[in-house]
């Protein structure tokens, strides 16, 4: 008789399956020869991250040591840090490399934690080229495989690991509007809000980029909107509510945008 996924006895059986069902969804997700095709090719690409002691980068280990520097700024026996560093408390961009190897810094060692870092980074790419893809033609995901003879590109190895990191989220910002543009609930909204902030604090370039396409697809498709009911000879005002509806993610944007309004006035001063 097959064993039943009972819990009323721990043993082999039970962590049997457990284990069955943990990777059932990875099983059945790795049966589309699409997805398994692009988790063959992430792995391949993670191979020589990990298979070489150090990444070859210009400003990698600068990034190392500020975010060392970070994390043991406050303890007692580092006052040399605190004589001869000031930790910037203002919500500037540029933020998440430094953080997030922070973070890592934490949990594992030095070299350990800047391949996990950049593991994420080689794993967020393609697959936020396939969201954004899908997005405007979910039969043509596949083509997210063409992102990866870019992975390892010219500014990773000058160290701009922030930067890289700006790419997929674009593709994820440009992408969640993409896919819900003329359906934004407030729970979008909010979703959208977070991952514009996320863009944000990854590099304030793809952050003005993400918003002036966005800005520039509503203009056209309102366009189109208003084009299509002149054909029909349909007053616009009629349609205004569809208009307001497709107004409704610009209101995500307005942290960023207002962030972005305290950082420039504060270079400024």
């Amino acid at each position: 008789m097959a064993p039943t996924c009972g819990f009323q006895k721990v043993g082999p059986t039970f962590f049997r399956c457990f284990l069955l069902t943990m990777f059932k969804p990875a099983r059945v997700w790795l049966s589309d020869h699409k997805n398994l095709l692009l988790a063959v090719l992430i792995v391949i690409h993670l191979i020589p991250l990990w298979t070489f002691k150090y990444f070859p980068s210009q400003d990698g280990p600068a990034h190392l040591a500020n975010a060392n520097i970070i994390r043991e700024y406050n303890r007692p026996d580092r006052t040399a840090f605190r004589t001869y560093y000031v930790i910037n408390e203002k919500l500037t961009p540029n933020w998440v490399g430094h953080l997030v190897l922070a973070g890592l810094l934490s949990l594992m060692p030095m070299l350990v934690a800047e391949k996990v870092f950049l593991s994420a980074y080689v794993i967020l790419l393609p697959i936020s080229a396939r969201y954004i893809i899908s997005a405007v033609r979910p039969d043509s995901d596949f083509l997210a495989v063409l992102t990866f003879p870019f992975v390892y590109n010219y500014l990773l190895h000058m160290g701009f690991y922030s930067f890289s990191y700006n790419l997929p989220m674009f593709f994820f910002v440009f992408g969640y509007w993409l896919k819900y543009r003329e359906d934004f609930t407030l729970r979008r909204i909010a979703a959208l809000s977070v991952l514009s902030l996320l863009l944000y604090f990854a590099h304030i370039i793809s952050m003005i980029a993400a918003y002036l396409a966005i800005t520039l697809m509503t203009i056209w498709l309102m366009a189109l909107k208003i084009f299509e009911k002149a054909d029909r000879r349909q007053f616009p005002f009629r349609s205004r509510g569809n208009s307001v509806r497709m107004l409704r993610p610009f209101y995500a944007f307005l942290p960023t945008v207002t962030l972005c309004a305290i950082f420039i006035l504060q270079k400024n001063v």
